[in-house]
């Protein structure tokens, strides 16, 4: 049977559409120690939008990417909260340091163009540089604009300077572009090409992953960790597997599931508060 063109057509289509190599390494923007100076740029597959979040639990092996952003709810956060009451109830202090291995963390996303480069990258950082660039926005307008947006510089103070432990990222603007704007390119065809490098940030950080795998990350980690009482860790992880898999089909109509809204928006909330408290 001959190849079908249509579907090479598609499927090249599809690559391009992802903004061309999904290889982490080739689009991750990873500032060098000292000064480094990028555009923020609009995000070619959220127009609204340019910045993204997304959740995932860094400790697990391979990386396990939250359910909750994909609005479900997410076994590994549903333990930790588990083991956070737990901890709390009995003053156990080696449930609470496993619950704080198994919370999740939020980064923030943006695509970039670094100064002297002709590709989009995407400016992965955390929650307080995210809020010092959403103030810009806020005080600048749409610091996206390839027109007449400044360019912003990226200081990275490595570890061990100024007694720091784990180094610094910081953002500011470059008073220079703010006064007198530079295009992104000296011509409109020059900045089209350049945005349509643009990747699929959601392609690459927000791969789904499976309850069933989550959970078996999840068990894989307790148990090969060295805490007390491990057994007992990894019984309740596969009575949780047994509760979260799927009830088998009925014939008879069934009531809806409770929607995922009913438990996991407090999810963050009730875990701060276990934490702090």
């Amino acid at each position: 049977m001959p190849i079908d063109m249509d579907l090479i057509n598609k499927e090249l289509e599809t690559l391009n559409n992802q903004g061309g190599s999904s290889n982490l390494k080739e689009v991750k923007f990873a500032p060098k120690p000292g000064k480094t100076k990028i555009r923020f740029v609009p995000n070619k597959f959220s127009d609204r939008m340019p910045f993204m979040r997304f959740k995932h639990h860094y400790n697990l092996q391979p990386t396990v990417t939250c359910l909750e952003n994909q609005g479900e709810g997410c076994p590994v956060c549903q333990y930790t909260i588990q083991m956070f009451r737990e901890a709390k109830r009995e003053n156990d202090e080696s449930k609470r340091a496993l619950a704080r291995e198994l919370m999740g963390s939020e980064r923030f996303y943006a695509p970039v163009l670094v100064r002297g480069e002709e590709k989009i990258r995407i400016f992965a950082f955390s929650k307080t540089v995210y809020e010092k660039i959403l103030g810009f926005t806020q005080e600048l307008g749409d610091i996206t604009d390839p027109n007449s947006a400044p360019d912003f510089i990226v200081e990275k103070t490595p570890p061990g300077t100024n007694g720091l432990i784990y180094g610094k990222v910081d953002v500011v603007y470059d008073v220079k572009t703010l006064q007198n704007p530079l295009p992104l390119a000296p011509s409109q065809a020059e900045i089209d090409a350049i945005l349509d490098t643009c990747p699929d940030i959601a392609t690459l950080y927000n791969k789904p992953t499976s309850k069933e795998d989550a959970i078996k990350a999840m068990k894989t980690f307790i148990t090969s960790d060295n805490t007390s009482d491990e057994q007992k860790e990894e019984d309740k992880v596969a009575s949780m597997l047994e509760e979260t898999a799927p009830a088998p089909k009925k014939e008879v109509a069934t009531p809806p599931a409770p929607a995922a809204s009913e438990e996991t928006p407090n999810i963050e909330d009730e875990i701060e508060d276990l934490f702090n408290n």
